[in-house]
């Protein structure tokens, strides 16, 4: 099991692709999510020209100078700090009054359709059913969640399977292998896709200079995108601080789909890891007074590493973690196997968050870990506060948060982890 790394924020793309028609309204958080990808880091303190034309999805750090006339899009994100969260919603039919095309595929109109475990399903008039590779260049009209009358044209540009994360090769002669293990990522299907940046004029100095249509790859670095069935939801802090808030349970999922970019997706990464929404997972534990099943569904063990990755210890949604921080994590099921490294214990993770803390990953990060913060006392860390407090009485009772034992025998959370960034 390769180590998973932490992230701030996701590039999502969650979508309503039922049949054409249909109106499923997202509830109102009050906030445009912004768009598909970043397309430029304006640091802090930025001097913006008056007249700047700013691409959807650029990232405004808190405190940059924007004088007055400057052009903002609709769905740029200004937020205070941290990787933006960006999610777009594919719609079939009509939303808030706006017409949005059904896809389109060679000129023929697609009649919505569906995510069934990781693959993507439209329906075509003439030709039926089609599933994945099948929807290669199928464009799809994208509203942009919160941003008004803002779309986003999305492209299919490839398909694939998923490859085996862990293959068994044999060789009959040099020149010849074959895997001979199941590939337990079957079900996952890699998905390139695209957004089309519309034609604008950009500042150049002193010069406006018109910058044509072009595609752009919607996972940095040209990544690909998973799909599973479902929505997240996204919210944002009175500071303007963007908060993840979890699978969505209280919507019907069937014809809502979230597509999350490999590398950069938390989603993305714990479903290759195992965690699947569409699995469930039981393990029978016997001990001389007898035997207990503990079983659990895919939905709360993905929401929980998505958690644990983004070290979201409170469950309010906010990260305290940075990019590329190494952990190395473990769970009651066996999904990814035992810890192999000696990093500190973190914490263990359930669908809300931390059920106990060792160490925060970060403690300059972590209010509720530094009485010397200012916002030690913050109401919205009061949560984290008494967790934390708890697992250190626990740990000078001798149950050590995140050890593998209580991960094993279920006296612990679902999930646990080591990180890279405690010794």
């Amino acid at each position: 099991m390769p180590k998973l790394t932490s992230l701030v924020g996701t590039v999502a793309l969650v979508g309503v692709i039922g049949a054409a028609g249909c109106v499923e309204d997202p509830e109102d958080l009050g906030v445009a999510e912004g768009d598909a990808t970043i397309t430029q880091i304006l640091r802090n303190g930025t001097y913006i020209p008056n007249g700047t034309y700013i691409p959807n999805g650029t990232y405004i750090p808190n405190g940059t100078y924007i004088p007055n006339g400057t052009y903002i899009p609709n769905g740029t994100g200004g937020y205070s700090y941290g990787t933006m969260i960006q999610n777009v919603y594919l719609r079939a039919g009509t939303l808030d009054g706006l017409t949005a095309p059904d896809p389109v595929q060679n000129g023929e109109s697609l009649i919505g359709g569906y995510v069934d475990q990781g693959s993507l399903n439209m329906l075509s008039p003439t030709r039926g059913w089609l599933t994945n590779a099948a929807l290669v260049g199928t464009t799809m009209k994208a509203n942009l969640y919160g941003g008004g009358t803002g779309f986003l044209t999305v492209r299919i540009d490839s398909v694939e399977q998923a490859p085996d994360p862990t293959p068994s090769w044999y060789c009959p002669t040099p020149d010849s292998c074959v895997n001979v293990s199941a590939n337990e990522n079957a079900d996952l299907y890699r998905f390139g896709l695209s957004w089309l940046s519309p034609a604008h004029f950009e500042r150049r100095g002193f010069t406006n200079v018109y910058v044509p249509a072009s595609w752009q790859p919607f996972c940095p670095g040209g990544n690909k995108a998973l799909v599973s069935e479902g929505k997240w939801r996204i919210g944002q802090r009175s500071d303007g601080y963007l908060l993840d808030l979890g699978f969505d349970t209280t919507i019907a999922q069937g014809g809502l789909g979230t597509f999350s970019c490999e590398g950069t997706g938390p989603v993305a990464k714990c479903m290759a890891a195992g965690y699947k929404p569409w699995k469930s997972f039981s393990k029978t534990t016997c001990t001389k007074y007898g035997c207990t099943t503990s079983t659990r569904g895919g939905p709360d063990l993905l929401q929980a590493c998505v958690r644990m990755l983004r070290a979201d210890y409170c469950g309010t949604g906010e990260t305290m973690t940075t990019d590329g921080t190494l952990i190395d994590p473990t769970d009651r099921w066996n999904v990814v196997g035992a810890y192999t490294t000696t990093w500190g214990y973190e914490a263990e993770w359930e669908s809300d968050g931390a059920r106990c803390i060792s160490a925060a990953r970060y403690p300059l990060l972590a209010p509720f870990a530094d009485p010397s913060n200012p916002l030690y006392n913050d109401p919205r860390y009061a949560k984290c506060r008494t967790i934390y407090a708890t697992s250190q009485q626990m740990a000078q009772a001798g149950q050590q948060c995140g050890s593998q034992t209580r991960v094993d025998n279920g006296t612990g959370g679902w999930l646990a982890d080591r990180s890279s960034s405690l010794p």
